[in-house]
């Protein structure tokens, strides 16, 4: 079915407006689909009932939003207060059960796509409308991603869920009527409803872009915390992390390598290097760091949200890299990017929110990613030790002259945005809803 093809259907029987108000549930785990769902239930509070369901790093960040969700009146509620693995089965499975029994009051029921919890929750909740006889709640999933294909894992399990939903959402506009690829060059063949909202969270690259302004004063308090009294020298590269295995096996060795060679001709004098880690890599990085032959020194205080002093840095050593200092973090990447000078990574869902506030970025890793800045020629991907010590250079020593608000249209165009991405919403929803609420009549 084309996109946004269930506006084309024939008749209804009951016009929306006899249709009873429908209570929409967001349930989100990962943090890169939490920052596009906070808005979206905001854009529906005023014709939906809203709550969201969530855990882990989602759950912290609705935690520090609360005051504004209470005035929108959006309601949060931990849906693994005990901290289990979610990449446990047995967890899975338990969880599972207890949120489709939360979810059993629903109209509409939209999930995210990043993790294999998604699964055990669609049967979870296909189970449930079985011993109940109803048809509610309708699946929805949410593709946050601006690209087709991604690659690491994220494109084979996002297909696995979106195939067993009754819908998808896209957030790029135009992902909603071109190819998905649940593998390299292995075209997604989905056979329900796709549409299109046009939505990104630029809030963030916003908020971002005005920390940036901050740097200055950011810098002072940061190397004062962690006694480098060369604050004036030293620049501060963030290489951002993931969590899949290509990265562990492929790309995070790929510029532990470049950094390496690149010191033996002393091209990483005076940098900070800033392991950003994802937040669900349960310390694979620095386990990997270890082999590597990183040795770990103790720990730093961080900055926490709230501008408290807290222990979330710690320091590292590798024999070859004496000329730089090297850092495991585990603060919140919104208060580590402004710090930095340059921005490192391969397929990170922050990338285009550091092209939107103007950091200057370099795609680093073992085979190029055609993502939006790749494509439009906002960013190199560097794979060599001589491509990455040049593009370090020059990103570092001699910033590129080009206007940023060209390069900012063409990230907003990458992302499929439309500014009726609200009325789009609202829209796919209502018509999603009225063939549920069809079948229900029938």
């Amino acid at each position: 079915m084309d996109a946004l093809s269930l506006t084309q259907r024939p008749y209804c029987i009951e016009p929306i407006s006899k249709i009873p108000p429908t209570k929409v549930f967001f349930v989100v785990f990962n943090p890169a689909p939490h920052a596009h769902f906070e808005e979206l239930g905001q854009a529906l509070s005023q014709t939906h009932d809203v709550s969201f369901i969530a855990a882990g790093e989602a759950l912290q960040r609705f935690a520090f939003e609360k005051i504004r969700l209470a005035a929108s009146r959006l309601k949060v509620e931990d849906f693994n207060p005990r901290k289990l693995n979610l990449d446990d089965h047995t967890v899975q499975a338990e969880l599972a059960i207890q949120v489709a029994k939360i979810c059993s009051v629903a109209t509409t029921v939209i999930l995210e796509v990043e993790h294999h919890f998604f699964l055990t929750l669609q049967d979870a909740i296909v189970q449930s409308k079985k011993e109940r006889n109803q048809n509610t709640p309708c699946v929805l999933t949410y593709y946050d991603n601006p690209q087709g294909w991604v690659p690491g894992g994220y494109s084979q399990i996002a297909s696995a869920i979106m195939k067993r939903s009754q819908a998808v959402l896209f957030a790029n506009f135009d992902l909603a009527s071109e190819n998905l690829y649940e593998a390299k060059k292995v075209v997604l063949d989905l056979k329900i409803p796709r549409i299109g909202i046009g939505y990104y969270p630029l809030q963030r690259a916003q908020s971002l872009s005005h920390n940036r302004l901050k740097k200055k004063e950011l810098r002072e308090k940061f190397f004062g915390l962690i006694e480098l009294n060369q604050e004036e020298k030293t620049k501060v590269l963030v290489y951002l992390g993931e969590n899949n295995p290509e990265y562990f096996e492929k790309s995070l060795p790929k510029f532990l390598d470049l950094i390496e060679k690149a010191s033996i001709g002393g091209h990483m004098k005076n940098i900070l290097i800033i392991f950003q880690p994802h937040p669900y890599s349960k310390g694979r990085d620095l386990e990997l760091l270890k082999r590597k032959g990183f040795d770990t020194n103790g720990s730093w205080g961080g900055v926490s949200r709230e501008g408290n002093w807290i222990e979330e840095l710690e320091t590292l050593k590798h024999p070859q890299l004496k000329t730089s200092l090297c850092m495991m973090s585990y603060i919140n990447s919104d208060e580590i990017l402004p710090l930095a000078d340059v921005v490192c990574g391969r397929q990170s869902s922050l990338i285009y929110q550091i092209a939107l506030a103007n950091i200057p970025y370099m795609q680093v890793g073992h085979a190029i990613y055609r993502d939006v800045l790749i494509k439009n020629g906002l960013c190199k991907s560097v794979t060599t030790p001589s491509d990455f010590i040049e593009t370090l250079n020059q990103l570092l020593y001699h910033p590129t002259t080009k206007k940023p608000e060209i390069a900012e249209q063409k990230v907003l165009k990458g992302l499929g945005l439309s500014n009726r991405w609200r009325r789009n919403l609202r829209d796919g929803l209502r018509d999603i809803e009225e063939v549920s609420w069809l079948n229900i009549i029938i």
